[in-house]
């Protein structure tokens, strides 16, 4: 395998789910006890919402493979994907009080906007390589669970920090 999509996959995925995701984390735990002002309990319950479309991640990669857009597979899911999760954490980033129940959904739209780009690289990525190297599809995937794992490591160390320095709705944006 080129060199270039080694590094490629371990930007990716080191930053934008590891590091991009343990941030999100961090800063949604911040955001629901220090803007919207709820009780622990409560925003466990509001986090098993906004992670739902993680739980439901195979449903993203059948529909992704099933059904086509404009004879496209992947490509206008990812672009979806994208400007859905863009839009609902500019909201949430911007308004300035936001409804609780606008807040969750804000935050599952940009929870499921990253599950189906998620879905939408790596299948890109297994299926081309494993095509050109059958042989190393399971690596692939060990590398992309791998470089998400540092890159979480790293977020969860800098991420209280980072939300002290600038807040929790800031840290969405």
């Amino acid at each position: 395998m080129p060199w270039s999509f080694v590094w490629g996959v371990v930007v990716v995925y080191g930053i934008s789910q590891g590091l991009g995701g343990a941030l999100s984390r961090v800063g949604t735990k911040y955001y629901m006890k220090n803007v919207q002002k709820v009780q622990p309990s409560e925003a466990q319950f509001y986090q098993g919402i906004i992670y739902f479309p993680w739980m439901v991640k195979p449903i993203w990669g059948l529909l992704t493979d099933v059904v086509p857009i404009f004879g496209y597979r992947r490509h206008p899911y990812f672009i979806s994907a994208g400007s859905m999760g863009v839009i609902s954490m500019l909201l949430l980033s911007f308004h300035e009080k936001l409804h609780l129940a606008f807040a969750v959904l804000s935050l599952t739209g940009g929870s499921a906007g990253v599950a189906v780009a998620d879905v939408t690289t790596i299948d890109a990525c297994v299926e081309q390589n494993s095509i050109n190297h059958p042989s190393l599809e399971s690596d692939v995937q060990s590398l992309c669970a791998l470089s998400s794992s540092i890159g979480a490591l790293v977020g969860f160390s800098i991420g209280g920090i980072f939300i002290h320095l600038i807040g929790p709705k800031v840290s969405f944006f």
